[in-house]
């Protein structure tokens, strides 16, 4: 306040003495209006912007995610709203720093497997992998390991893949679950997976026995 009141004095004074030159106004009129505007805008504290966006990343959070590079197949469990996708995008993000890396990232929206099938088919041809769409979703064993192979084949080609599939909680039909245990046992070391859910993905399957695996894929799921 006192500053201001000072401004203002100066200003009335300059002001009188400058009309008598007229040739002077210019420059002090433009000078000052600077001066006021920087104090009606509250000065470096008010221009100063603050990123609402910025995530922070514990250090323990960042320990748990490192051995993700190192590993066919990481599931990331926590209640909803705990920022799972978020870790794991900030993850994916510090990677694409690091290295080029190809993302293959998958929603599930539903529990229909179909649905889920045409999302996975969107999410490789999106990636540049087009060979999906010949297939079916597959129903035996046989079918599964004909496109497991097909996919190990067409991934070993990229450099730093990853297969990031959100929300996998939403679709309860176990052969997905198994379909992905049999996948990840067989893909090349630059390949990852990453499924993020709210509950238990694989352990679940082992609590009685797995009585709720299908015939075709029970040798297939693993606690590894």
């Amino acid at each position: 306040m006192i500053l201001c009141l000072k401004i203002v004095i100066l200003f009335l004074t300059r002001f009188f003495e400058i009309i008598k030159s007229p040739a002077q106004a210019s420059g002090f009129f433009s000078v000052r209006m600077e001066v006021f505007k920087y104090i009606l805008g509250g000065g470096a504290v008010a221009r100063q912007k603050w990123n609402l966006n910025t995530i922070y990343i514990s250090e323990r959070l960042k320990a748990c995610l490192r051995p993700v590079t190192c590993c066919a197949l990481t599931t990331v469990v926590a209640p909803m709203g705990y920022g799972k996708t978020t870790a794991i995008n900030w993850f994916l993000d510090e990677q694409g720093k690091i290295d080029a890396l190809c993302l293959i990232r998958i929603s599930v929206y539903s529990d229909n497997l179909a649905i889920f099938w045409k999302s996975v088919q969107v999410a490789f041809k999106r990636a540049g992998f087009g060979f999906l769409e010949d297939y079916a979703c597959p129903e035996d064993v046989a079918g599964a390991g004909l496109l497991i192979e097909d996919m190990c084949h067409e991934l070993s080609k990229t450099g730093s893949c990853y297969i990031f599939i959100d929300d996998f909680h939403l679709l309860t039909d176990s052969r997905a679950s198994a379909f992905l245990c049999m996948l990840a046992r067989r893909l090349s070391g630059n390949v990852h997976l990453i499924v993020e859910k709210s509950i238990s993905f694989v352990g679940r399957y082992f609590v009685s026995g797995r009585q709720s695996l299908p015939d075709w894929c029970r040798t297939a799921a693993t606690e590894s």
